[in-house]
């Protein structure tokens, strides 16, 4: 059969519906060139995991220094010695600042002949060219430098984690990271889950049934024979610092989650309270001490996810501001951690700037609820995101920061949830919305300031 001169649509304008074959079409078909223009496929994304492209890549986030000339401020010479080592190891990365006067949704990058732009983080001008933004984003310094607020404005898009070290600490933490933790004793197949419950209706029981078990049961059944092998749980009365610390000394494991309360005592005394702020409360009722986490029991190369009220850290600026009654004991502790201003978690700070340090620490900044847990219409647990993240992304290759995109992407669609309820609510007067939006609020606010800290390329696998 021989092509026809003319085809006709199946299609009704009231007028003529045929139109003559191409030309080209015979060569086409025959797998020959076009004799006319080039036609050619989109190239291909490329992989998100895959920092070290330009087209993705890595940069570093550092404070405005109004002692340095425009010129110098492209350039990362004021940083601590270990960082201006990472930036040139790493192609010379990109450097950007942030100043008092940062504006949201913008990042700050100098250019060598001293002039500035502010480049919109919403534009999705991805990689290392001037004008863009690296997907990968490290931030160096406190939150009272850099605060908590840029990161949470940043890792809505790009992958980004922080170091709040001193300079001795930043030594060991680039050190390690630049060998990829060589000479760690980190067993990449092993996994542990530490999770306390204290029982009688304490958010511990529900943070074991939300995290804590189901993070060791995706493991415990995992297809792959050596994650089976790996799966270690230490729960309820067990769950002391004394085993904690037995089993990372025994399991070098990969990945730690940890669920507990987080130290907010005494309210009364701010500087005692920042300095045990978030520490982890084990079975018996005691704040885990960093430094049994040292030697043999260092948690050196791993990754740890801890689930506990500041774990992170403390912003100055609190998001449960009119949530709770004046005076509730709940009130008092937002309130009291919020006065220990913006800072960074010392169990995090200890386990990153060791001498065997950590891997990446994930936590959360402010006291978290239980309703940012438990969908109360439902009945249904809201972590599969974190579980996945942990889980599935961690250990198919990703980077943390990546595998971290599926709770960031949880936390937005409840934050668009909440707007919905409260067009809702603002429309039709429907005061039934009210729980529906306390609800997303407090899970978009809690998961929002889930925070990364430590590099954000780092791996498992």
């Amino acid at each position: 059969m021989t092509l026809p001169d003319t085809l006709q649509l199946n299609a009704w304008t009231g007028g003529d519906n045929t139109g003559a074959v191409d030309p080209d079409l015979k060569r086409h078909l025959l797998g020959l060139p076009f004799a006319g223009q080039s036609r050619r496929l989109p190239a291909a994304p490329v992989p998100q995991d895959r920092w070290q492209d330009p087209k993705v890549g890595w940069g570093v986030i550092l404070p405005e220094n109004r002692e340095l000339t425009r010129a110098e401020l492209a350039t990362a010479m004021d940083a601590p010695a270990p960082i201006r080592e990472l930036v040139a190891r790493r192609g010379d990365a990109p450097v950007f600042r942030v100043g008092q006067g940062w504006q949201p949704g913008t990042l700050r990058r100098y250019a060598p002949d001293g002039s500035a732009m502010d480049i919109d983080i919403h534009a999705g001008r991805i990689g290392m060219a001037p004008g863009h933004i690296p997907r990968y984003l490290l931030i160096v310094g406190s939150p009272a430098q850099i605060p908590w607020d840029v990161q949470y404005d940043l890792h809505l898009t790009y992958f980004t984690g922080r170091l709040d070290l001193d300079d001795t600490g930043l030594g060991h933490y680039v050190d390690a990271l630049l060998s990829d933790w060589q000479g760690s004793p980190v067993m990449k197949a092993n996994t542990l889950s530490w999770t306390v419950d204290h029982g009688g209706g304490d958010i511990t029981t529900l943070m074991r049934k939300t995290i804590g078990d189901p993070i060791h049961d995706r493991f415990a059944t995992d297809p792959v024979p050596e994650l089976v092998a790996g799966a270690r749980v230490v729960r309820g009365p067990q769950a002391t610092q004394a085993a904690l610390a037995a089993a990372i000394e025994e399991r070098h494991p990969s990945l730690i989650v940890s669920t507990s309360h987080g130290d907010t005592a005494p309210l009364d005394d701010v500087d005692l309270m920042r300095r045990n702020l978030g520490l982890l409360i084990d079975a018996d009722l005691r704040r885990l001490d960093p430094a049994l986490l040292s030697g043999t029991a260092a948690p050196s190369g791993a990754i740890w996810f801890a689930q506990a009220c500041c774990s992170a850290g403390s912003s100055a600026r609190t998001a449960y501001d009119g949530v709770l009654k004046a005076g509730t004991a709940a009130d008092r502790i937002v309130r009291a951690v919020a006065g220990c201003g913006e800072t960074t978690a010392p169990l995090p700070r200890a386990l990153l700037g060791a001498s065997k340090p950590l891997r990446a620490f994930v936590g959360h900044v402010e006291p978290t609820f239980d309703w940012s847990l438990k969908n109360r219409k439902t009945g249904q647990y809201v972590t599969t995101s974190i579980l996945e993240c942990f889980h599935t992304g961690l250990f198919t290759g990703q980077p943390i920061g990546m595998a971290l995109d599926r709770v960031r992407a949880t936390g937005a669609s409840f934050r668009n949830s909440r707007d919905i309820a409260e067009q809702r609510l603002l429309a039709n007067r429907d005061e039934s919305q009210l729980g529906d939006i306390l609800a997303a609020k407090l899970i978009a606010d809690d998961w929002r300031s889930i925070v990364l800290l430590g590099d954000p390329t780092c791996r498992v696998c």
